[in-house]
């Protein structure tokens, strides 16, 4: 209803400056247009379009009907309208880093990677020059990191996040998620410990999903016990029930309401299963291929780590790191991948 009050006023407003032959907004109308897009973002994308268009039409350029615009654009999936608004914003306004973040994401949600981390970039350097908060640029940068499945980056950039005492829950469940990617459970279960605040619907979800990794690597049988106990109570305040079959419950780890990168589906099997997509021999087998020198390869996928392929191809990471000429455990998505 607020918001509906806002937007209605505005319009009244607007009206009466069309009759009185005001070419432009009032700055009183243009901030409940501002407002009332604002408030609209998330649970009304397309009338935050029409509110923020309202102020585009009224003639005189402001940069940040253009942002907010790109962003309701963005949550409508129309990715061309979001990046021309984006655009538009920049030019109005070059200085502005939350704009080249909210380009980035933009960027990174339609695979354009190296052209994200260039607008990441000039963010922290913009940033920095100005003194302004770090901490939104290292996460939204971890995720499309992450997304990328550039994994050692994307926890030194959640790391430098959480440098902040202040950061949101959102860098705590992105260093986890990156950890619980590399299947290192128990680092993944010690950052979510770190974090004292409120916890929201996404941090039980990553919580269930570190936990049900780290009871199959848990030696001590009253240690399991403890972490089947809280297991079963968050799958219980998660509304999540085992079927007959115990198949696998889906959980989407979504990103930040504004972010733009895609959301993360993380498969949490049963703690009895014996076996997951991605160590399953029978299927990384097929995936294998023979390069022209003789040589096994295969493709790296989303969800691929070294130690998985270390697990699947029986070669110990250290052998595949020699293999592939690595510096660290990063394994890049696309990239040809030599087994022996």
């Amino acid at each position: 209803m607020k918001n509906r009050f806002l937007l209605s006023q505005a319009l009244i407003a607007t009206g009466s400056l069309i009759l009185f032959g005001c070419a432009t907004m009032s700055a009183q109308t243009t901030q409940q247009y501002l407002t009332a897009t604002k408030e609209n973002l998330t649970i009304n994308p397309q009338l935050a379009v029409e509110s923020s268009t309202k102020i585009i039409q009224s003639g005189k350029p402001n940069a940040e009907a253009y942002h907010l615009r790109g962003l309701a654009y963005q949550q409508l999936n129309n990715f061309a309208a979001s990046e021309s608004d984006f655009q538009t914003a920049l030019k109005l306004d070059q200085k502005n880093e939350s704009y080249m973040v909210s380009y980035a994401n933009l960027l990174c949600q339609e695979q354009n990677y190296t052209k994200a981390q260039i607008y990441y970039d000039q963010a922290y350097n913009q940033a920095k020059k100005l003194n302004h908060q770090l901490t939104k640029i290292y996460i939204d940068n971890g995720d499309c990191l992450t997304t990328q499945n550039k994994l050692e980056p994307a926890i030194a950039s959640y790391t430098n996040a959480l440098a902040d005492e202040s950061a949101p829950v959102t860098a705590y469940i992105g260093i986890a998620h990156a950890y619980i990617l590399q299947e290192n459970f128990p680092v993944a279960n010690y950052y979510l410990g770190l974090y004292k605040g409120i916890p929201n619907k996404q941090y039980l979800q990553i919580k269930l999903v570190t936990l049900n990794g780290l009871i199959k690597t848990e030696p001590k049988l009253t240690n399991r016990e403890k972490i089947q106990q809280t297991i079963n109570e968050l799958k219980e305040e998660l509304g999540i029930k085992d079927n007959n079959q115990q198949q696998a419950s889906q959980i989407a780890a979504t990103n930040k309401i504004t972010n733009s990168t895609a959301p993360v589906t993380i498969v949490v099997k049963d703690t009895e299963s014996k076996t997951t997509p991605a160590t399953n021999t029978n299927n990384f087998n097929s995936r294998v291929k023979t390069a022209a020198d003789g040589r096994s390869y295969i493709i790296i996928t989303a969800g691929d780590t070294l130690f998985r392929i270390s697990i699947n191809s029986k070669v110990a990471i250290d052998k595949l790191k020699q293999i592939n000429n690595l510096k660290n455990n990063e394994v890049v998505t696309g990239s040809k991948f030599f087994l022996n």
